[in-house]
């Protein structure tokens, strides 16, 4: 579920800024199974559930546009924790974590989706397997990128059609603008002790070349792109996108600029190098 015109709150629905939100949960009425949720009807088979499945499956990580009839419960606010208790939740979901959507009836499904635009509900990096920590940086607001949008509208600006220079200037704004201080730690592996489980991290022989920012991998709505520190032992990685929630702003799909949506810095051994545990990790046994 997901609402462009929510400003700041639709740019992902995956990371709220406000962490005691609820989110949305949603099932469909014959699968719906909850203590107390009652009342709800019953789904309707029809030709418009199979459309919305097979919309939804050939759509993969892309969003479908869907008017969904159901029955909304509300999650109950949380209860503050007696002292040395932990607090439970009190919603429906994974961990209690959200309100709950009951999905009764498919009333319309959207089949024509522009191919040129991004539909997802949020971005993230994927790191090289052999990598074992990352390091997320911070990206535009959802307003800067709006005000980026109406500036190329009137004419201006109008090199964030282009996602090299989008992705360019990201990597100016985390080397030494104001990205560039994150102490965000997203996830590390632990690197095995036993040599051969180590060589899980063995990174293979990589020819690009160093400190140039290279293009990683691309689709006419997304790109990601890769900065390699010259001891091949990190890199930073930039993902780009062209968001659907632009396309009303900019009047047509074809008009949508280019916008950072993901970066992150990834730690590595470099090619060749023995993968070992870190200093730090072996201070931890």
């Amino acid at each position: 579920m997901h609402d462009p015109s929510c400003l700041e709150n639709s740019f992902t629905n995956g990371d709220r800024s406000n962490r005691d939100e609820r989110g949305l949960w949603v099932e469909f009425a014959d699968e719906a199974q909850h203590e107390g949720v009652k009342g709800f009807l019953p789904l309707v088979e029809d030709a418009k559930l199979q459309q919305f499945s097979d919309v939804f499956n050939q759509r993969h990580s892309q969003m479908p546009r869907a008017v969904l009839v159901g029955t909304f419960y509300k999650a109950k606010p949380r209860k503050d924790a007696e002292l040395g208790k932990i607090s439970l939740a009190f919603g429906y979901g994974h961990m209690g974590c959200c309100h709950l959507f009951v999905v009764s009836q498919v009333e319309s499904v959207e089949t024509q989706y522009s191919a040129d635009l991004d539909y997802s509900a949020y971005w993230s990096t994927s790191a090289p397997r052999w990598c074992y920590s990352q390091e997320s940086y911070d990206i535009p607001t959802y307003a800067d990128i709006r005000s980026w949008q109406q500036a190329a509208n009137n004419g201006a600006d109008l090199w964030r059609l282009d996602p090299m220079k989008v992705a360019e200037e990201q990597l100016d704004a985390m080397r030494f603008g104001k990205f560039k201080d994150t102490k965000w730690l997203e996830w590390e592996a632990r690197i095995p002790e036993d040599p051969e489980r180590a060589r899980y991290f063995l990174a293979p022989p990589d020819a690009r070349p160093t400190a140039t920012l290279l293009e990683a991998s691309s689709q006419s709505f997304r790109k990601t792109y890769e900065f390699i520190a010259p001891d091949r032992k990190s890199r930073l990685i930039i993902v780009v996108a062209r968001p659907y929630w632009l396309e009303e702003l900019a009047g047509s799909a074809a008009r949508v600029i280019w916008a950072p949506v993901a970066s992150a810095k990834v730690s590595c051994f470099a090619p060749g190098e023995e993968p070992r545990p870190q200093p730090d990790e072996q201070s931890l046994h």
